[in-house]
């Protein structure tokens, strides 16, 4: 399986701005194993809208680079 660039791109932020996949999860009004589940598991596939939103404005970027195209 070939590397997922959404998901990786999560997890760099993610590391880049100190943050576990746990606090991002809650602070996006998430459980606390929602990204968890989304970057290491792909469950779900792709992000909602809101979802990408809330975590976009969380790590500094635009919506648009964590949503898969469909």
């Amino acid at each position: 399986m070939q590397p997922d660039p959404i998901r990786h791109k999560i997890k760099d932020l993610l590391w880049q701005r100190g943050l576990s996949m746990r606090e991002a999860s809650l602070a996006i009004g998430r459980n606390h194993s929602y990204l968890y589940r989304f970057v290491d598991l792909s469950k779900p596939r792709a992000l909602t809208a809101r979802d990408a939103v809330k975590l976009a404005e969380l790590l500094g970027c635009e919506p648009g680079e964590l949503r898969h195209r469909t």
